[in-house]
């Protein structure tokens, strides 16, 4: 309903103007503010203030229907790609990748494309988890598959049990971007190259 009525009544003028006609849940208001869809109106902490003294009363002059003076200063990119990952699940504002390019200089870190022509190979990359799903092996321990996707492609990975149980917090926990140091193999049966998880941590 809401996506249905911001598509018939938008433009809007004011985060007034924005509740009064598309009356949204709180909860969906304050994640459109978070993850940027509101940018126009206001700053992301102008707004959150904002919508968080609750409605006005009637006959109440409103802070968007005047020149907002007292403006609160624009989360940083970090806190707006942080928000978007938590609320879309996908940076919208720049890859979350962009915001730690020093640190992946420094470790020496290739691209999941380049990955693939070392085979055989210990390699280090880089990404943020697009998909993961968990499974048991024959006696019963959890092994996880996960694609990680970085600037220039995405690349399969395979935590087996040791691994898994190890580094389970940040692959599942977190929606940060991850390092993982493996082994390019290849599936014998589907002949498609996979990484195979040594290691896995935080980018942070």
């Amino acid at each position: 309903r809401t996506i249905q009525q911001i598509l018939l009544k938008r433009p809007f003028n004011s985060l007034d103007d924005f509740l009064a006609r598309v009356d949204p849940r709180p909860v969906e208001a304050r994640n459109l503010i978070r993850c940027g869809a509101l940018s126009g109106l206001g700053s992301i902490p102008t707004l959150l203030n904002y919508l968080e003294k609750g409605p006005r009363r009637p006959g109440q002059l409103s802070l968007f229907d005047q020149p907002i003076v007292d403006e609160m200063k624009e989360w940083t990119l970090h806190d707006r790609i942080n928000a978007q990952q938590e609320i879309l699940g996908v940076g919208i504002d720049a890859h979350p990748l962009e915001l730690f390019a020093d640190r992946l200089n420094t470790i020496q870190a290739v691209s999941t494309a380049d990955a693939l022509i070392y085979p055989g190979n210990k390699v280090v990359v880089a990404g943020v988890r697009q998909s993961h799903r968990r499974s048991r092996t024959s006696t019963g321990e959890i092994m996880a598959f996960l694609t990680l996707e970085d600037f220039e492609g995405t690349l399969d990975v395979i935590l087996f049990p040791n691994v898994y149980r190890a580094t389970r917090k940040e692959v599942f926990s977190e929606n940060l971007p991850i390092i993982i140091e493996g082994t390019v193999e290849t599936d014998a049966n589907r002949e498609e190259p996979f990484l195979r998880a040594d290691r896995v941590y935080l980018v942070e």
